[in-house]
C-alpha cells in the first residue's frame, strides 16, 4: 500500500531531478523561449563570435535604457539578470556598426525599408511607445561595437531596437538556434496514420 509519505518522496525526488536536469541544460547553453518575438521552444546558444553579421539570430541582454524599465513595468519583458534588469531576448541583427538607420514611420537601413518594421506609437494596452532617438535625431549610424536588432518572425509586435536603440556587442550572449519548437511538439506526439 502506498502511503502519503511515499507519494511525497516520489514528488520530491521528481522535483529534484527536474531541477538538476534544468540546471545541467542551462549550463550547456539551452534556453526556453516563451516570448512572442520568436517561436516558443527550446533553443541552444551556438557560438560566441567576435564579429556578428546581419541576419545572425542572437540571444542578448538589452541595453540599459528607460524603455527597458518601461517594458518590464508593462510586462513586455520579465525581470532578469541582465544589467538592464530584464531577461535576455532573442532577436536578429538587422544592422551592424557603421550602417545608417532612420526611424520615422518605419525602419530604414542603408536606404532600404526593413520589411514589417512599422513603428508603433501605442502598445496593445493603448500606452505610448516612443521610438528611439540618437541624441534627438531619427537618423543615425550604428556606433562601433554595436548592432541594431529586430524580430523577423513577429516584426510588427516585436520590442526591439526601434524602441531601445543599438545594442553593444558585449551584450550578446551568442548566436542561438532552435532545438525543438513547441509547434513541432504537436507534430511529434500526433497520431501516426
Amino acid at each position: 500500500m502506498t502511503t502519503i509519505s511515499d507519494k511525497v518522496s516520489v514528488i520530491g525526488w521528481s522535483l529534484v531531478t527536474f531541477i538538476a536536469l534544468s540546471l545541467a541544460a542551462y549550463s550547456y547553453g539551452y534556453r526556453l523561449n516563451t516570448s512572442q518575438s520568436y517561436p516558443p521552444g527550446l533553443y541552444v546558444i551556438d557560438a560566441v563570435k567576435s564579429n556578428y553579421q546581419v541576419n545572425d539570430r542572437v540571444l542578448l541582454c538589452p541595453p540599459v535604457h528607460n524603455s527597458i524599465k518601461d517594458a518590464i513595468r508593462r510586462g513586455y519583458l520579465a525581470m532578469g539578470y541582465c544589467d538592464s534588469g530584464s531577461v535576455p531576448m532573442i532577436k536578429s541583427i538587422a544592422a551592424v556598426s557603421g550602417d545608417a538607420v532612420t526611424l520615422n514611420d518605419e525602419v530604414v537601413i542603408r536606404d532600404k525599408a526593413l520589411p514589417g518594421s512599422t513603428i508603433q506609437h501605442q502598445d496593445s494596452q493603448g500606452l505610448a511607445l516612443t521610438p528611439y532617438r540618437h541624441y534627438g535625431k531619427s537618423r543615425f549610424w550604428v556606433p562601433p561595437e554595436n548592432v541594431f536588432v529586430h524580430s523577423f518572425y513577429a516584426p510588427s509586435d516585436s520590442f526591439d531596437s526601434r524602441y531601445f536603440g543599438p545594442v553593444p556587442t558585449a551584450n550578446i550572449l551568442g548566436t542561438i538556434r532552435p532545438v525543438i519548437l513547441l509547434p513541432d511538439l504537436q507534430n511529434l506526439f500526433a497520431a501516426q496514420p
